[in-house]
């Protein structure tokens, strides 16, 4: 699996390779403001208060505000060895798509709609929703 920002690293190091050679600098972005740029790109992980956030608005009718479930609604994502046995591009992939009420893995009945019903919601939205309830314990 790749990583964000293992790419945007490596993109960002043959970035500065082309730009130190050949008179690349007069470019006028600097090589000091590329690093800094490319450090700035490479710490920045998810928002979790963000994340948090989503969750409520997007997710928590169903799967309540702390993420414990509502009964004959939606599980609880806290103990839900399905969750979190999935890795996040997987989880990812999963919201994206949703889940039917006749599919054989649905174990409520109840419909999960892609994108948690709202298909405005962008990857990297997706991802700190994830990403928050990662930090969840049981």
């Amino acid at each position: 699996m790749v990583n964000r920002g293992e790419v945007i690293f490596a993109f960002g190091m043959a970035l500065l390779c082309f730009l130190s050679v050949g008179g690349g600098l007069a470019t006028g972005i600097g090589l000091g403001r590329l690093l800094e740029r490319l450090t700035a790109v490479e710490k920045s992980g998810p928002d979790l208060g963000r994340g948090k956030s989503l969750f409520t608005q997007n997710c928590g009718t169903c799967h309540g505000p702390e993420a414990r479930g509502v009964p004959h609604l939606g599980k609880d994502l806290v103990t839900s060895k399905f969750t979190m046995d999935l890795s996040d591009d997987q989880l990812l992939a999963f919201v994206r798509k949703g889940r039917a009420a006749n599919d054989s893995s649905n174990t409520t009945g109840i419909p999960m709609p892609p994108s948690g019903g709202n298909p405005s919601l962008s990857d990297d939205q997706l991802r700190e929703i994830i990403a928050y309830l990662r930090t969840l314990k049981n």
